[in-house]
């Protein structure tokens, strides 16, 4: 259960993060359901929301590294072997870094909040030092990507910065966690994109070799590499858990909490949605190429003191984001001038009019309602399940499960047309498989209750 669980959460998300996310903000979906498990599984208490908050953003800044023409090596014989050793190694490194940084999450007890503060600045400086030294160099010996059109690599910072991390904590305090997660992290992430983006690598190479009606021509190769890395990394993170679950358990100790449960619904929410939409904001505003890790930083500091703004962190953020991106690919099918079905079919402007036909503003004017109605009824969702006697993490596991896999769905389904050809038909069954597990699996687990609550301040 605690291989299998996690494998297959992350292995959908990760799946809905190539479909509906990208880069570092994608990858929260993955890393909030990843984390998410492990609560569910080790029946941690007040918290989840911390920990859910860290596992998203630990997982989404291994992100930051560009892989696509690094995959595109390993489709060249004369690259073959260079491109999949920088395969491995970048997923090596992802799992690294987001292995330590829920690692520690698990465990912040065993610190106190400056040590903390202190782990995370470490990691910053690291990550520019290794960025600014090794990636931007582009130096032979370092440079997984294509010279000819380089792209900017970080691996190596994110790398030196998990290092940094670990390196603090192991200084502050008892860091055995924190760096067991790391290693299961970095074993599984390695092999896990290792070995999945062989699947492009000689999918190609196969299909070279096949009739050209032949079932696996066309075959979605890049997306049998994202669900085999999602899988094996959550199956290691979940080893890590397992191991270390005799020392998981919710801790005695209370934190404040700056939006106490008693506090009145509405404003709460309120404030939850104004962060939300000023990390993102943010996020594509300040051009410096490893902000999720800078974000990181500052959102441990916040949720330290607030497991409330770690759970909308976790799943609000999540939600708007890959809501956003299904706008931006609507924009891109209406100036392509391709057809947008859904917003035709739900308009209510033909009930007034005998033109059946949409402007460019009123498919988006429909498509803006879908998505601030997830966004904001997910926020109300985590506000009241936050509010309520006892938080059910596995509510919002589900929540989080359906809600990015009906966005995946809306956005599959309007790229092709609501024409569903055989790699769809994989994508999209294997998202609704991975889906039902993931509810069964969790509505199986009890959820008792929490034990104890915070100790909440104004």
């Amino acid at each position: 259960m605690y291989f299998f669980f996690p494998a297959i959460a992350m292995l959908l998300g990760w799946g809905l993060r190539g479909t509906i996310g990208g880069g570092p903000i994608g990858a929260l979906i993955p890393g909030a359901m990843v984390a998410l498990t492990l609560c569910l599984l080790l029946n941690r208490g007040p918290s989840t929301g911390f920990i859910i908050c860290l596992g998203a953003l630990g997982i989404g800044i291994g992100g930051h590294q560009t892989y696509g023409q690094t995959i595109g090596l390993s489709r060249v014989n004369e690259t073959y072997w260079w491109g999949s050793l920088g395969m491995a190694v970048k997923g090596a490194v992802w799992g690294l870094a987001g292995g330590a940084v829920l690692g520690l999450a698990f465990v912040r007890d065993k610190f106190t909040n400056r040590q903390i503060m202190f782990a995370m600045l470490a990691m910053v400086a690291a990550t520019f030092v290794g960025w600014a030294y090794l990636d931007a160099p582009r130096h032979a010996n370092f440079y997984f990507s294509d010279p000819v059109k380089p792209r900017a690599e970080i691996w190596a910072g994110l790398l030196l910065g998990a290092v940094a991390l670990l390196s603090a904590l192991s200084v502050s305090g008892d860091s055995k966690v924190p760096l067991r997660f790391a290693l299961w992290g970095l074993l599984f992430g390695g092999l896990g994109f290792g070995l999945g983006g062989q699947l492009i690598a000689l999918g190609g190479r196969l299909e070279s070799k096949l009739a050209e009606d032949s079932f696996w021509i066309g075959f979605s190769w890049w997306k049998g590499m994202e669900f085999s890395f999602g899988f094996l990394l959550g199956g290691g993170l979940g080893l890590a858990a397992y191991f270390s679950r005799d020392e998981l358990a919710e801790p005695a100790t209370s934190y404040p909490e700056l939006v106490p449960k008693q506090a009145p619904l509405l404003p709460a929410l309120f404030m939850a949605m104004i962060l939300v939409l000023t990390v993102h904001r943010l996020h594509f505003t300040v051009p410096v190429l490893f902000i999720m890790v800078i974000e990181l930083a500052v959102l441990t500091g916040l949720v330290l003191y607030s497991n409330f703004f770690g759970w909308h962190i976790a799943i609000t953020l999540t939600t708007w984001s890959f809501g956003l991106d299904l706008m931006r690919a609507i924009g891109r099918l209406l100036r392509d001038e391709k057809p947008v079905v859904l917003s035709k079919k739900l308009a209510i402007f033909n009930v007034f009019r005998e033109d059946p036909s949409l402007t460019f503003g009123e498919h988006l004017l429909v498509w803006w309602v879908i998505v601030l109605a997830i966004t904001v009824g997910t926020a109300f969702a985590v506000s009241a399940n936050y509010h309520a006697k006892h938080t059910s993490k596995k509510a919002m596991l589900i929540l989080l499960t359906w809600t990015s896999t009906l966005v995946g769905f809306l956005k599959v389904s309007e790229q092709s047309g609501w024409d569903y050809q055989k790699n769809t038909y994989f994508v999209c069954g294997l998202f609704l498989v991975s889906a039902v597990l993931t509810t069964v699996i969790a509505a199986s687990i009890p959820e008792p209750d929490d034990g104890h609550d915070v100790v909440e301040s104004a």
